[in-house]
């Protein structure tokens, strides 16, 4: 492939763009050229490579595509160790950009309650942010329902 200058914000040195064929399960040639670009990333001096079909991009290019791909999976992967989003309510546009809004606005409220009660792990923090959020709510509801949170309190917390 054409050799390119690197980029100034380039994290990595790309040492070699080569487009080849590969073999399928029956050891035979597919028909379907692909592109495999080795590099070295410049902090660690680790070995990269990547494989595409993206014939048409610069190397550069294709890092900065999969490095950019691999910081949305490292945030996906916070979204569902952390915040237990297991899967998508809607599969559309719209309700998924609303239920990343939702759980990105839980992220947050969660870091600001971790860090406000010094708390170092996740669990604990979801934990007693849940308690303390299902505490206010109900007094609200009480207090809406037009009772007195506070002998309702009582009255639920006896042993």
């Amino acid at each position: 492939m054409d050799d390119t200058t690197k980029p100034q914000d380039a994290s990595v040195t790309i040492l070699a763009d080569k487009v080849c064929k590969l073999k399928n399960r029956k050891n035979e040639w597919t028909n379907h050229s692909y592109r495999v670009i080795d590099g070295i990333i410049d902090k660690s001096q680790e070995p990269i490579s990547w494989i595409t079909n993206a014939l048409d991009l610069d190397a550069y290019e294709i890092a900065y595509i999969y490095k950019q791909r691999w910081e949305i999976e490292v945030f996906f992967k916070f979204l569902k160790q952390h915040l237990n989003l297991k899967h998508l309510v809607s599969r559309t546009e719209n309700g998924i950009k609303v239920m990343l809004y939702i759980t990105l606005i839980l992220a947050i409220l969660l870091i600001v309650y971790k860090k406000k009660n010094k708390i170092k792990g996740y669990k604990i923090a979801k934990l007693n942010f849940e308690i303390e959020l299902d505490n206010e709510l109900t007094k609200e509801i009480v207090i809406l329902c037009g009772g007195n949170p506070n002998k309702a309190k009582y009255l639920w917390n006896t042993s």
